[in-house]
């Protein structure tokens, strides 16, 4: 058999043509090698992380576009936006759906698939970008398996292994990022997709830019700090100079991804998750912010003005200008204390991935100049130590998926004794219980709800001090007032020898004596708070509601009038009604000057109607509902929650975004169509 002509030629040709989706298959491979037992294991108990409440949301969330939804389970209740960005707990309530799998293993699925793809596809934007595609496989391959900042920002003290370490494993099965690793695995896509709209202006790619920003804001809060960045920095990046309509329409593509999860993010939101991170000081001075963002721009104007002269390929300027940003920021805080961003240590995540990459191609052009034969033996090293990583992280994954019997862990027992003991009755589990609770039962917990997005503020303070015991000999009775105000039944306490992962109690005997024990198992204490008739409305004299929030957990003297009145067995009684997430009803026998205290969080979105005839819903000072039905004798209040006029508004204009776009569309191809036939 005789090869054709030309034959010697065309191999090497297409070896080149597929050699891009061969690096491409192999980064998947050695990623799903590592952590496959994601794809098949039911759950791996792992109670110190927030996998519990994502997969309470997607178990009992109302994950509605086009009508607002009240989470009624955690703190005194919160809009459901609140609880968590909805786009990890749909997916897991989908695939769950759709494989007919649980939920535990519904999310294990999707944690795996965002622990392979994330590198994967940004390996394929770099190669598109770059068209380098060997060069894009080794930063790729050493972002898979190196955590190269923990020499600049270590995680606890320093160790010359760290970066040898599989961080991004224990981030993903561990602890909590998973959310935000959707968000960066997303990243570059949406780049490229912003870049070719400029470039084109072609609308379809607007779009799909803005509907990948839309995906990243679902996924995680963090989303908009790294789009905006993208928003500012890509147009320095592809043109010199920079033009201004770039920048605008980088900005409306934002702009309109925002928009679009409006529903799910409004302006509330983020005003909260900007007001919770100054009170709990996660939020610098504003001198402090000044500098720290003052550093991080001047050394991105360093960078473009020293990259626009001497680096064409507009990839790798973006990238070094946005490395720039985002590798400063850890650092400045960690050692300066300097931020203008909270949570600064959770940037470590994208300065992980960014040093293999800006170091991979800062070697590139000296790489170039070395014949092949060389190259190849000063890659069989890499590759033999690029193998021993993968060993190592693979034995970390099969220690990370060892099998757990969830049943057999306190998390779980306190959670099934709760809900068959206190049905519809609200207990305080602070810690993993808390955090697990509601994933398996049906568990109204006066805690739960993340610090970073609670609508009450009170709530949050009462969180806190329960369980530090502040107030020195008082802290027990001061304790006991919160809870009663927040209408807790029961409080569980882990001792400790518990096996409650995070022990958050201060003393966490302090209860014994001052209330009743009601269940006790492996140094686990279910105190009841109180007993007799349970709710949570309250008939009492309007003086007696709190007027002025509390400065502090231990700010308790109008509280401990409150109290008083809801413990006043002189008072007529109420009785509240739950008609699913959003109705509730409060049967009430009133006299003259009487208010409704009802214990669950205040929001513009409850309204309320006695006998028909609407009714103010005001906020007492702990921030929890009250009403004046301004009727005498028997009452009912109907009480009904529809999100208020702002996410209203916000729904209306995500639906109406849509058809502005395909209006816009026709009308182009319409112009375009008449210049054509002219």
């Amino acid at each position: 058999m005789k090869l054709r002509a030309g034959y010697t030629h065309d191999l090497p040709r297409s070896f080149a043509a597929v050699r891009p989706y061969l690096y491409l298959l192999v980064l998947v491979w050695i990623n799903v090698y590592i952590c496959r037992e994601a794809f098949y294991t039911e759950s791996t108990g792992h109670f110190n992380s927030m996998h519990g409440e994502w997969l309470a949301l997607a178990r009992l969330g109302d994950f509605s576009w086009w009508h607002a939804s009240w989470w009624p389970w955690w703190g005194a209740g919160a809009p459901l936006e609140f609880t968590y960005a909805p786009l990890l707990p749909m997916a897991t309530a989908f695939i769950a759906w759709v494989s007919h799998h649980s939920l535990a293993l519904a999310f294990n699925q999707i944690s795996g698939a965002v622990y392979c793809l994330m590198p994967s596809l940004l390996y394929v934007i770099s190669w598109r970008v770059s068209g380098a595609a060997g060069y894009s496989f080794a930063a790729a391959l050493a972002a898979s398996l190196l955590s190269p900042f923990e020499w600049i920002v270590p995680d606890v003290r320093f160790h010359w292994s760290s970066w040898l370490e599989p961080r991004r494993m224990m981030l993903s099965f561990d602890w909590d990022e998973v959310p935000h690793l959707i968000t960066i695995a997303l990243l570059p896509v949406a780049l490229w997709l912003l870049w070719r709209a400029l470039e084109s202006r072609r609308m379809r790619y607007f779009a799909a830019s803005a509907l990948c920003m839309a995906a990243m804001m679902l996924s995680n809060a963090f989303a908009m700090v790294l789009i905006a960045f993208t928003v500012i920095l890509l147009p320095l990046a592809i043109d010199k100079p920079p033009r201004l309509a770039n920048v605008f329409l980088s900005a409306a593509t934002a702009l309109c991804a925002w928009i679009l999860i409006s529903p799910w993010d409004p302006p509330s939101l983020i005003l909260q998750i900007h007001t919770m991170s100054v009170v709990d000081h996660e939020a610098a001075s504003t001198s402090a912010s000044l500098i720290s963002l003052g550093a991080v721009a001047v050394s991105c104007a360093v960078v473009f003005l020293i990259t626009r002269r001497r680096i064409p390929n507009w990839g790798m300027r973006w990238l070094l200008l946005f490395s720039c940003a985002v590798l400063l920021i850890p650092p400045l805080d960690h050692y300066a204390g300097l931020r203008f961003l909270p949570q600064t240590g959770r940037y470590k995540i994208e300065a992980d991935f960014l040093l293999p990459w800006v170091a991979v191609f800062a070697v590139k052009p000296l790489a170039d100049r070395i014949p092949w034969k060389a190259r190849v033996l000063l890659i069989l090293p890499l590759l033999w130590f690029a193998e021993q990583q993968v060993v190592f992280f693979r034995r970390d994954a099969k220690w990370r998926f060892r099998r757990v019997d969830v049943a057999a862990s306190i998390e779980y027992q306190v959670a099934r004794w709760a809900e068959e003991t206190l049905p519809g009755e609200r207990v305080m589990m602070p810690g993993s219980t808390g955090q697990w609770a509601t994933a398996f039962a049906n568990v109204v917990q006066t805690g739960a709800q993340a610090y970073t997005t609670s609508p009450n503020f009170s709530q949050y303070i009462a969180s806190y001090v329960i369980p530090a015991g502040d107030g020195g000999d008082q802290a027990a009775a001061i304790a006991v007032l919160w809870l009663k105000a927040f209408g807790t039944r029961i409080i569980v306490v882990p001792g400790p020898q518990s096996p409650e992962y995070w022990h958050p109690f201060h003393n966490p005997r302090e209860f014994e004596g001052v209330l009743p024990v009601s269940w006790r198992e492996r140094d686990t204490t279910a105190y009841q708070v109180f007993g007799g008739r349970y709710s949570l409305a309250h008939v009492v004299h309007a003086a007696d509601l709190v007027q002025h929030t509390p400065v502090n957990g231990v700010d308790v003297a109008e509280l401990r009038k409150y109290v008083r009145a809801l413990e006043d067995p002189s008072a007529p009684s109420a009785t509240l009604s739950w008609h699913g997430n959003n109705h509730a009803s409060i049967d009430a026998r009133m006299n003259p000057g009487e208010v409704v205290s009802t214990q669950i969080t205040w929001d513009p979105g409850w309204h309320a109607r006695v006998n028909g005839m609407p009714r103010p819903v005001r906020r007492d000072g702990i921030g929890l509902i009250a009403i004046d039905p301004g009727c005498v004798g028997d009452c009912r209040i109907d009480m009904e929650y529809d999100g208020g006029l702002e996410r209203r508004i916000c729904r209306i204009a995500s639906v109406s975004l849509p058809a502005v776009f395909l209006i816009a569309l026709f009308s182009r191809r319409k112009r375009r169509g008449k210049s054509v036939s002219g």
